[in-house]
């Protein structure tokens, strides 16, 4: 199945990175923004979990259910987790008319790799204020890394503060001699011999 069977603008196919604590909270976020809308909330986690979420607009399905039935329709559709398998994302993309939003964690990288692999593309990513996801330890690191690599940049581009107001190292001259120039010394040979 090939996005250009989806009814669904590219820019309104994004990504909502955000960490694992904050997904059910960014969930009902997100519901509460559609709430005028049929939502389908896909997931690969038990669906009796979703229970307190569930109003007339708001339906929580699975993969399986999707695969079964081609004719699911929906305004939007949030993805909650993706699955292993990036085919079937590409079944999910069937049932939304205006958007499709993934909400991802930092375990679901590899997945969304994929996906973006048989699309063809890169998608939107767009963190919402509030939901920040929290930085994993190899982003920590290379953070740490530049930052230490920009504060030795600076400070070996400055100048040394103690020379900044000094002039440059010159040899004093003798304001007798300055306009003249310098005559070798000549020897007189004779001197040199010894005396008798």
């Amino acid at each position: 199945m090939s996005l250009n069977t989806t009814s669904v603008k590219r820019q309104n196919h994004r990504v909502h990175p955000c960490s694992l604590k904050q997904k059910r909270a960014l969930l009902k976020s997100l519901l509460e923004k559609y709430k005028e809308s049929t939502v389908f909330v896909v997931t690969t986690d038990d669906l009796d979990e979703f229970n307190d979420i569930i109003n007339e607009n708001v339906t929580i399905i699975s993969d399986k259910k999707i695969t079964d039935s081609s004719e699911l329709q929906c305004d939007v559709l949030i993805s909650y987790n993706l699955p292993e398998n990036a085919e079937d994302y590409m079944a999910r993309l069937s049932c939304p008319k205006k958007e499709a939003l993934i909400l991802l964690d930092t375990d679901e990288q590899k997945q969304l790799h994929a996906i973006e692999r048989v699309i063809g593309r890169s998608l939107i990513q767009e963190i919402v204020i509030g939901f920040e996801p929290a930085k994993t330890l190899s982003e920590q690191k290379r953070d740490f890394k530049n930052k230490r690599y920009n504060d030795t940049k600076s400070k070996s581009s400055k100048p040394y503060r103690d020379n900044e107001h000094k002039k440059p190292y010159s040899k004093p001259v003798n304001s007798s001699t300055s306009t003249q120039k310098r005559q070798p010394r000549t020897i007189n040979v004779k001197s040199l011999k010894p005396s008798p």
